[in-house]
């Protein structure tokens, strides 16, 4: 099996998601139901017919942004859902083509205000075979996510062994370098004697100032 990049497999799954919603826009099924003033034609979209169908495809798109973002565990998770999407879409549409009549059976009851609306010459369009062929993509795809998000985690960590090696080879040569920090520490220890003679000169002139002289006397 061919394994994708992530992505590639976010791209397609955004895709096959989209045509999942777009095919479900159009009208799915027609048919003529029978009212008290004769024979009216009926028709139904996929978002209306079969809201199962639509709910798939967010599923799947939202499951595509989440693969992603996701790690090793969360993309199995996303390819899980992405794989439930697909089922959902591709049973919606079938239904959609074995039984055009029963997606409109909602809107004959409600025109036709009783509850066993007779209609006649329902048909099913193509756009349900559209969305079943996106089902079936989302459905593949789910299950070259969840196989290719193997390499996809070992990429990532040879990434970090490979952004790890500097540190090594920096902590090496810092313990071959030169002693600098001796030299630091004679600094730090000639600056603390020049604030030990500064504070002893105040004291000094605190005590000359207390005698009544002149603390920058030539004297001193």
């Amino acid at each position: 099996m061919r394994r994708l990049g992530r992505g590639t497999a976010v791209l397609l799954i955004l895709a096959a998601s989209g045509v999942v919603l777009l095919c479900a826009l159009p009208t799915w099924s027609r048919a003529e139901l029978q009212t008290a003033t004769g024979w009216v034609e009926l028709a139904t979209t996929g978002m209306s017919g079969s809201p199962a169908v639509w709910a798939g495809a967010l599923v799947g798109a939202a499951a595509a942004l989440f693969t992603a973002l996701a790690g090793r565990i969360g993309t199995i998770v996303a390819g899980a859902a992405t794989l439930l999407a697909g089922v959902v879409v591709v049973v919606g549409a079938l239904g959609a083509l074995r039984d055009p009549g029963g997606l409109l059976m909602s809107e004959a009851t409600v025109q036709a205000g009783t509850t066993s609306p007779t209609l006649r010459d329902a048909a099913a369009t193509a756009w349900p075979i559209g969305a079943l062929v996106a089902g079936v993509l989302l459905a593949a795809l789910a299950v070259i996510v969840v196989v290719s998000s193997r390499r996809w985690t070992v990429a990532g960590r040879r990434f970090e062994r490979q952004g790890a090696a500097p540190h090594g080879d920096g902590a090496a040569a810092g313990s071959a370098a030169p002693s600098e920090p001796p030299a630091a520490g004679d600094r730090t220890g000639s600056a603390s004697a020049e604030a030990d003679a500064l504070r002893d000169r105040f004291v000094d002139d605190w005590d000359v100032i207390g005698r009544g002289e002149d603390p920058t006397g030539d004297d001193r």
